[in-house]
């Protein structure tokens, strides 16, 4: 059989979900690098191929897909590896891994992703684009820079205080599912489930402003058990050396979850 494209970004978490499964699963896989700052996903040619203009996507000879669950499910059923653990043949089983994706999309990275988007992203392509005030800058366009950075500031707060209050009850729900099972479909070895919540919560706890997990000591034990792999660990790679070069701040804003 084929190898698998994927075409992504490892600063993605479904993207570094689809390479995680495909190391798991023992999957001859190529990846191509979509620069997302210079719009490669938006463009005619990727368009053309993937109409929803995400990341990641994947092609497998003739047959292209996107959406990062779809993509998962997929690899397991195509490639059937024996013994694999990751979303078994058992009917009730898949049901419970499917539950927690579909929670995931509509929950955990609804609630997660702004996080990552305005307090990490946001900061590095604005500090590219700011204007530069000098001492010749008037009063008036320096008021009016000033005025429209202290707007924006209030705007992402409130985004973030709806998040962060979603989010704490993400957490409280995945602990209380945990302490119950070591994995998030209450199985004994990790399944797609698993793989998607951890890059998406993983990120945040790399962050220099995380959620202490003290808090969460049932998410905390999962998050280090998946950590201590060596896939895992792969594939975080560039984003742990971007998320190292993020100045910590004073205040930190997930510090009440």
């Amino acid at each position: 059989m084929s190898k698998v494209i994927i075409k992504g970004h490892l600063y993605s978490q479904p993207t570094r979900a689809v390479v995680w499964a495909c190391k798991l699963l023992g999957i001859p896989h190529e990846f191509k690098f979509v620069d997302l700052a210079k719009g490669e996903n938006r463009s005619e040619e990727f368009i053309k191929t993937y109409d929803f203009g995400k990341i990641p996507v994947i092609s497998h000879g003739n047959f292209n897909l996107q959406e990062s669950h779809a993509i998962l499910r997929y690899l397991c059923e195509a490639f059937k590896p024996e013994g694999s653990t990751l979303y078994p043949s058992d009917l009730q089983q898949r049901a419970k891994i499917d539950e927690f994706l579909d929670y995931h999309h509509l929950n955990l990275r609804a609630s997660a992703g702004p996080f990552v988007r305005l307090l990490v992203f946001g900061p590095l392509a604005q500090a590219g684009a700011s204007p530069k005030l000098s001492n010749g800058t008037s009063n008036e366009v320096r008021k009016k820079v000033e005025a429209e950075a202290k707007e924006k500031a209030k705007e992402q707060e409130v985004i973030l205080r709806r998040c962060s209050s979603g989010l704490s009850d993400i957490l409280h729900t995945m602990d209380r599912r945990l302490s119950q099972a070591p994995y998030l479909a209450g199985t004994g070895q990790p399944t797609l489930a698993d793989i998607s919540a951890f890059c998406e919560l993983r990120q945040l706890m790399l962050m220099p402003f995380s959620p202490s997990p003290a808090s969460y000591p049932n998410v905390a034990k999962w998050i280090n058990t998946l950590a201590a792999t060596s896939e895992a660990q792969e594939v975080e790679g560039p984003l742990v050396r971007l998320l190292d070069k993020i100045p910590r701040p004073a205040n930190n804003p997930l510090s009440k979850l």
